[in-house]
């Protein structure tokens, strides 16, 4: 991570990319420089919306191991969407980054930050950077939601991907055997069919 912009992205879609990856001590992180509660109802709205189960954290003025407890108690399934934590200096983050042994298993981690925090986190967390990869962006609620291009490019590569139909993926959805990879739930999302989503 670096103090570059990371690419802009919608509420709707950061939301979609959010539930679409159920793994565990999956971590994502959103540079946001607009008005925050309204950011956070609208992605809470969207991720609910595509079947996800979400809370919020606000960690204004907390301790370390207040920041930690939410983290660690996350459970697998779950969006958490932690607010509050551009106030937290570089030896906080490297604390933190100590005690990442802690969130393995978590569910999902959406860190709500500055640009200048991402820096920090970049510096003084490596390892915490390493999970986030890539899977950081810059919100921008202007910016354009998936288009149905993509969304049917999107889906093209899903059936590429399963040998598998539409069809076929919303039948085994319905009778419990769909695997629980994220593209799946990624294509049943682009499909209309949150509701087939397991808890």
């Amino acid at each position: 991570m670096t103090n570059t912009l990371p690419p802009a992205i919608a509420p709707s879609s950061f939301a979609l990319r959010a539930v679409s990856r159920p793994g565990r001590s999956d971590w994502l992180l959103l540079v946001v420089d607009v008005q925050l509660d309204q950011v956070i109802d609208e992605i809470v709205e969207n991720v609910r919306a595509f079947g996800g189960q979400v809370s919020v954290s606000d960690m204004t003025g907390r301790s370390i191991p207040e920041v930690i407890e939410p983290i660690a108690t996350c459970a697998r399934g779950t969006v958490l969407l932690i607010r509050g934590l551009d106030g937290l200096s570089d030896e906080d983050w490297h604390h933190i980054d100590l005690l990442r042994s802690r969130f393995i298993g978590a569910g999902t981690i959406i860190l709500l930050v500055s640009l200048m925090t991402a820096g920090r986190i970049s510096r003084s967390a490596p390892s915490l950077s390493s999970w986030i990869g890539g899977a950081m962006w810059t919100l921008n609620p202007t910016a354009d939601s998936v288009s149905d291009a993509e969304r049917i490019e999107r889906l093209k590569a899903l059936r590429r991907w399963a040998k598998m139909t539409d069809e076929q993926v919303i039948r085994r959805a319905k009778d419990g055997s769909l695997p629980d990879d994220p593209e799946y739930t990624e294509w049943l999302i682009l499909l209309d069919r949150a509701d087939l989503v397991a808890p």
